[in-house]
């Protein structure tokens, strides 16, 4: 039988992000506050079965410690250490102490004002924003993007129509009928960043 490899932090390429070690070019940061948090609340994710990310916290422990490791090497992330904060957490052990029971979640729930009954559904759509039960917008960001191809069509239709038009009209076009499209509710998806709406807006 063939030995097993142990994965350490000996085997990491530190120059890359050590949560998501890939070639990107999302701008890497780090602070002792965020190593102090990655460092306890990382182990306590995997205690629960419940991390954010595929990660093999091995990596992020040469034997002092995670917290230590990551400090002592001055290791950087990307945005998405967020996803290690205290609210998640608290939230994967509830989960973990509470697990929902087989079943759609919508039966598991009985939602009451007074003596009525709650419908619960696992996502609704609200002034153009799909929304989810985990608070999610990947179904926001997609039509979003299909919504902003069909502006850039309409105005590239008209653009061979008119056969051509100038810049300062075509900037006026899209700042009117897609940069609009593109920026609906981004007070509330904004704050990621999202490749697929970065790739449709280069791609205009």
């Amino acid at each position: 039988m063939a030995k097993r490899n142990r994965l350490s932090a000996s085997s990491t390429d530190w120059t890359k992000c050590c949560l998501c070690p890939e070639d990107t070019t999302y701008p890497m940061k780090s602070s002792d506050e965020g190593y102090k948090m990655l460092g306890k609340n990382i182990p306590l994710f995997h205690e629960v079965n419940a991390l954010p990310i595929p990660l093999d916290i091995r990596r992020l422990n040469d034997g002092e410690e995670i917290e230590s490791t990551m400090k002592r090497k001055m290791l950087k992330y990307h945005n998405l250490f967020r996803k290690f904060n205290n609210t998640n957490l608290e939230r994967a052990q509830k989960r973990h102490m509470s697990p929902i029971p087989s079943g759609s979640s919508s039966e598991y729930f009985n939602f009451k004002c007074g003596d009525m009954s709650i419908s619960f559904d696992n996502a609704y759509r609200y002034l153009g924003l799909h929304i989810n039960e985990f608070m999610e917008h990947k179904s926001t960001i997609r039509e979003i993007t299909k919504s902003a191809s069909r502006a850039l069509s309409a105005v590239y239709t008209k653009f061979l129509t008119c056969g051509g038009m100038s810049f300062d009209v075509y900037t006026k076009l899209y700042k009117a009928l897609i940069e609009s499209v593109l920026l609906h509710g981004v007070g509330l998806w904004g704050h990621n960043n999202w490749r697929s709406l970065n790739d449709s807006e280069q791609g205009m």
